[in-house]
């Protein structure tokens, strides 16, 4: 047995295996030179205390490279500006300007008092966007979306105030209207179709087929609004004479709204004609106390049942288009499914149903008894000024 001394983690090493091993490397003055600072366009590890100043490099780096992105993007063209600022690059910005309060309990003048100056800047901006990028036109502020649907046309929204109001079309030098299309953001939706907005001719038509004056749909409307809550279910089929008798209230979109008795569970109750060009949709009217989304915001079964159903019923008349013009005179082109169905949705439920059902599947179109009053409003508003 060898009489070696053992160490506490082991044989203690010979002479010749220390031999072998390199020596420690010294750290002197000359090698400490030589390590090297961080250069000043190196993001720092540590985000610096909102009050403390930024190194004089870091200021001088970042005020050269904004004039140089500002270069680069008035040298680009349309689809490379896009393709540079766009995918949250320029809101990324604005975020890093002004972080947004995340601690609700804090006093909004406390919050905003910390980060005045970049406030301020906030404040510049909106003021320059309002100012400079939404233009007066004839009655009102003709403004740009948030996205842009059409690669042969331009989607833009008009109104009494610059970024609100009705959204338009411009195509082929024609102006149309979707009055019930909303200026979605990106991501939310598929979009709308060229169906969904209407010319000012083709909206005329469409309150022109009213039985009676159009204010007297409005009124019909709140009194069935009333009943909403006493009786939902029974309501149903008084909003579905209301429809054939004010079609326009869909947005100015149709001429006529038809009731069908059918044996065919398969076929579409009610039918809409479009003003533009004579074919049909469907319309499917559910309870107003039908619930859709749950407390943990998602869409509840009942309401993705009736969805399916809606989407079941488009492709029944998609694949059958020659036996239903043969058979029953209607026409289907592109159809779409208004469904209307439910009440009360905020706009972070209203997000939900974009995100979960309207961003899948474009055709069928989700209106809360809410949407629906709201629409009526705003398109007897917009077709009397």
């Amino acid at each position: 047995m060898s009489s070696k001394k053992k160490t506490k983690g082991g044989a203690r090493k010979t002479r010749r295996e220390k031999k072998r091993e390199p020596a420690p490397k010294r750290t002197t003055a000359k090698t400490a030179k030589a390590t090297p600072a961080p250069r000043a366009d190196e993001a720092p590890p540590k985000k610096a205390p909102a009050n403390e100043a930024t190194p004089a490099g870091d200021v001088e780096v970042a005020q050269r490279l904004l004039r140089e992105l500002t270069s680069i993007v008035e040298r680009a063209s349309d689809p490379d500006a896009e393709r540079i600022l766009g995918a949250d690059a320029l809101l990324g910005l604005l975020r890093a300007v002004l972080p947004q309060k995340r601690r609700p309990k804090d006093s909004v003048y406390q919050y905003l008092i910390g980060h005045k100056r970049r406030a301020s800047l906030m404040a510049q901006v909106r003021h320059a966007i309002n100012e400079g990028y939404s233009f007066a036109a004839e009655d009102g502020f003709v403004s740009p979306t948030r996205v842009q649907w059409f690669y042969d046309g331009l989607t833009f929204l008009f109104g009494q105030e610059p970024f609100d109001g009705v959204v338009g079309l411009y195509r082929n030098g024609e102006i149309r209207w979707g009055l019930g299309v909303p200026d979605s953001a990106p991501g939310t939706s598929l979009g709308p179709a060229f169906s969904d907005f209407v010319s000012v001719a083709e909206a005329k038509r469409s309150l022109g087929a009213a039985d009676g004056e159009p204010a007297l749909g409005i009124g019909d409307m709140l009194g069935l609004a009333v009943r909403e809550d006493e009786a939902p279910d029974a309501v149903v089929d008084d909003y579905a004479r209301l429809l054939t008798r004010h079609p326009w209230v869909l947005g100015a979109q149709h001429v006529s709204v038809d009731e069908h008795r059918h044996a065919d569970p398969s076929l579409p109750a009610l039918t809409a004609v479009r003003a533009s060009d004579g074919s049909h949709d469907v319309v499917m009217l559910e309870s107003p106390a039908l619930p859709i989304v749950g407390k943990n915001g998602k869409i509840l079964q009942a309401f993705s049942n009736v969805w399916h159903r809606a989407q079941r019923t488009l492709s029944f008349v998609q694949r059958q288009p020659d036996f239903l013009e043969r058979e029953l005179g209607m026409r289907f082109d592109q159809p779409r499914c208004f469904l209307i169905a439910g009440s009360g949705l905020d706009e972070a439920e209203r997000d939900v149903v974009r995100r979960e059902l309207e961003a899948h599947d474009a055709s069928v179109r989700v209106l809360t008894y809410d949407d629906l009053h709201r629409l009526a409003e705003r398109t007897l508003a917009f077709m009397e000024l």
